[in-house]
């Protein structure tokens, strides 16, 4: 059975660094999972080093664990979880192509997945119609549904601090309306879920980019 998208993973292990290990491993197999350590030790400083590692930085939720505490509560973890703060252009594009397996699609992602969360034309180098014929090889989604998924993925990430300018940020009624165009779900069952690569994942699996549990 595969493990639902919207997971929390909680690294374990007799020592931190064993923690990372475990969860490196874990998101090889299940990319979409949101990283998570609860830690007893320096958090500020497993933080610095976890986000050296490509596949935890950006992403990964360091907790602090009080000592002689062996776990903490499933809802302080999903509150923490939702602090993150919301994903830049960068941190989107490369999960997109990382599950896809194509780099060619990385700058150009970034361009519109910066347009998207920015609204600002002048990182652009290429045309709409350019970046749609490009993303056209290898999917049904255009310029414009990449970035509809950039804003809604952000829109239903939590409540940390956001990197989306004013303009940018969607209405109640347009997430309404992605949610059911894009996750093909309501906007109640989909805010019930944490993180943002879910939303990413879920997209990929329903364009038939990424086929599930792979």
């Amino acid at each position: 059975m595969g493990v639902p998208l919207g997971t929390i993973a909680c690294g374990t292990g007799q020592t931190s660094l064993q923690a990372l290990c475990a969860l490196i491993v874990f998101l090889r197999q299940y990319p979409w999972v949101v990283p998570c350590l609860a830690a007893s030790e320096d958090v500020a400083a497993l933080h610095y080093v976890a986000r050296l590692i490509p596949t935890l930085k950006d992403r990964i939720v360091v907790c602090n664990l009080p000592r002689g505490c062996k776990a903490l509560p499933p809802q302080l973890i999903v509150r923490q979880v939702k602090r993150r703060i919301t994903p830049d252009p960068s941190s989107l594009a490369t999960y997109v192509v990382n599950r896809v397996g194509s780099n060619e699609l990385q700058e150009l992602l970034i361009e519109q997945f910066y347009l998207a969360l920015t609204d600002d034309l002048s990182g652009l180098t290429r045309s709409v119609a350019t970046c749609s014929r490009v993303f056209s090889r290898f999917g049904n989604l255009t310029a414009r549904d990449w970035r509809a998924m950039a804003r809604l993925a952000c829109r239903l990430c939590g409540s940390g601090e956001t990197q989306i300018s004013q303009a940018s940020r969607i209405s109640f009624k347009t997430a309404l309306r992605h949610t059911h165009r894009y996750l093909g779900m309501s906007l109640d069952t989909a805010a019930k879920r944490v993180g943002w690569e879910w939303v990413l994942e879920r997209v990929l699996r329903r364009e038939w980019y990424v086929s599930e549990g792979h």
